[in-house]
């Protein structure tokens, strides 16, 4: 064994202690009211109003909506064409080919 594997071993095994001596602490603090505990105790389960899956999909849909609305804004106000036509697929057709264009 390394004495770099013997120092880590010797972190962790401290960190461990450490881990449980404030563990024994928190369980200490925990019994001194009993109130406390037996409210701990019926405390009901949050429920999310508004749940993790749904704020993603929300999330996804106001995402699509800023990109679009920022490629009408600068198709209309930076250059020259009409905010609808970003919608149309003839314009993006147009763009791939002048990109991908072959010399």
């Amino acid at each position: 064994m390394s004495v770099n594997q013997t120092k880590r071993r010797a972190a962790d095994k401290s960190r461990r202690q450490q881990r449980r001596q404030k563990s024994r602490l928190h369980e200490e603090k925990r019994t001194d009211n009993p109130k406390k505990e037996k409210m701990r105790k019926h405390k009901k389960p949050r429920r999310r109003l508004f749940p993790i899956w749904l704020r993603l999909i929300v999330f996804l849909v106001l995402s699509i909506c800023i990109v679009v609305c920022g490629l009408m804004i600068g198709f209309s106000v930076l250059g020259d064409g009409n905010a609808k036509d970003v919608l149309d697929k003839a314009t993006w057709q147009h763009i791939i080919d002048i990109v991908i264009k072959e010399q």
